[in-house]
């Protein structure tokens, strides 16, 4: 899609089991393009790349702080969420290393890692939330499929993991509320039915929030494919919209009513 600027030397994980590399995109800098995670093997950090101009994307992963929360850590599933709905995007991260006895050679790397819920401050870098994040973000999981899914429909996107010889865990989002949201629900006529690749634009007050209906997902699993926009604007009650459809029909919603989902149907011809 475009050049990465000072691109690391990079040796993506593929394991016996079918682990692999694993990417997400979001508009963490509210420019309207999409930007780039990807999780890696321990001592190669999980990455950000940031859209800086047209067709260019620079390397974040320092600036951001990913590198030095990732440094030690086998990712396996990522993918951006406003778990707090303040209008910015997160970013959720499950690890787990392949190597039961990496402990035996390596004191900083464990076999065992914890999942990283980093929030995102607003100027491009991350803070780790692990305390304020619950039990699970403290201790270690051999974690493998991420997918992320608002299961009790209250806004607040919540998420699931399963992990390597042990039960899955459910992550139930108890601050997705703090923020007033607006919630879609897309179906392709034209386009494909799910609209993978559909371009959402919320407009709230005087920012553009931009989201992307994505397909695939974490190892072995899949997302919602419902797209929730979180709105900071608490003297909003309606916001407007534009949907772009993959067909490149524009569709244009208008006084859409927060903390709620809505089901948008592809038209037949723009309007």
């Amino acid at each position: 899609m475009g050049a990465v600027q000072n691109r690391r030397k990079s040796h993506y994980p593929w394991t016996k089991d079918g682990g692999q590399v694993r990417v997400d995109a979001g508009d963490l800098n509210h420019d309207g393009k999409p930007d780039f995670v990807v999780t890696n093997f321990n001592d190669e950090y999980h990455s950000l790349f940031i859209s800086a101009s047209s067709l260019l994307y620079s390397d974040r992963t320092v600036a951001s702080r990913l590198a030095a929360y990732t440094k030690s850590y086998v990712g396996w599933g990522t993918h951006f969420i406003d778990y707090d709905n303040d209008g910015n995007l997160d970013l959720l991260i499950v690890n787990g290393h392949i190597n039961q006895v990496i402990e035996s050679t390596r004191q900083d790397v464990k076999y065992l890692e914890p999942p990283l819920l980093l929030h995102n401050e607003g100027n491009g870098v991350f803070r780790n939330m692990w305390e304020q994040a619950g039990p699970i973000f403290q201790a270690g999981h051999c974690a493998r499929g991420l997918a992320v899914d608002d299961f009790n429909n209250d806004g607040g996107v919540d998420a699931v993991f399963t992990r390597l010889n042990s039960t899955p865990i459910l992550l139930r989002n108890n601050v997705g509320q703090e923020h007033a949201w607006v919630g879609f629900e897309l179906q392709g006529t034209k386009s494909n039915r799910d609209a993978i690749g559909a371009k959402i634009t919320v407009v709230a007050s005087n920012r553009r929030l931009v989201r992307w209906i994505t397909g695939g997902g974490s190892y072995l699993s899949s997302h919602d494919k419902r797209v929730v926009v979180g709105i900071p604007d608490r003297n909003l009650t309606t916001v407007d919209a534009e949907i772009r459809w993959p067909s490149g029909t524009i569709q244009r919603l208008s006084n859409l009513e927060l903390k709620q989902y809505h089901h948008v149907v592809e038209p037949s011809r723009n309007r």
